[in-house]
């Protein structure tokens, strides 16, 4: 059985302990971490929700100084959360599959990958050349059609 037993909210996050009684006896509470009213998740884990493990006899000021240092401290937030990394080669796959249809989605994808550019920007700059969607490939796509009459 289930059930929440404290929840603590500091600016934009709220932490939830859950009280589990069906797993480990030795470790029975776990803190659930939501942002903006949302389940916050691990970078690069697809679907796992962020949370931390307490014993049984956890102590609740323990508790508030993590929750605390989560909030208030980005270094530390990331070394739990971690980094949000593009998967190159999945990206190039995605960018297979469609980039060159004129969908909506195809657009939204390479302004999704523009948008990440300052993130990632040799990966994305490479897939963004090779599909002709690249500020210099644009640029020249352009002289070319009006060079053959096309705009």
């Amino acid at each position: 059985m289930r059930a929440e037993v404290d929840v603590i909210r500091m600016g934009n996050y709220k932490f939830v302990m859950e009280l589990d009684t069906g797993r480990d006896p030795d470790i029975p509470y776990t803190l659930w971490i939501y942002h903006n009213r949302k389940p916050l998740y691990y970078a690069n884990e697809y679907g796992r929700q962020v949370h931390k493990e307490f014993k049984k006899n956890y102590s609740k000021a323990h508790l508030k100084n993590f929750c605390s240092k989560f909030v208030n401290d980005a270094e530390y937030r990331t070394s739990i959360v971690g980094k949000e990394k593009i998967n190159t080669l999945l990206a190039y796959k995605i960018a297979e599959n469609f980039i060159f249809s004129d969908s909506d989605l195809a657009k939204k994808y390479i302004e999704f990958l523009k948008d990440l550019k300052h993130i990632h920007a040799q990966d994305i700059e490479t897939i963004l050349a090779e599909y002709g969607e690249d500020e210099q490939s644009i640029d020249l796509r352009e002289r070319e059609n009006k060079a053959q009459g096309i705009w």
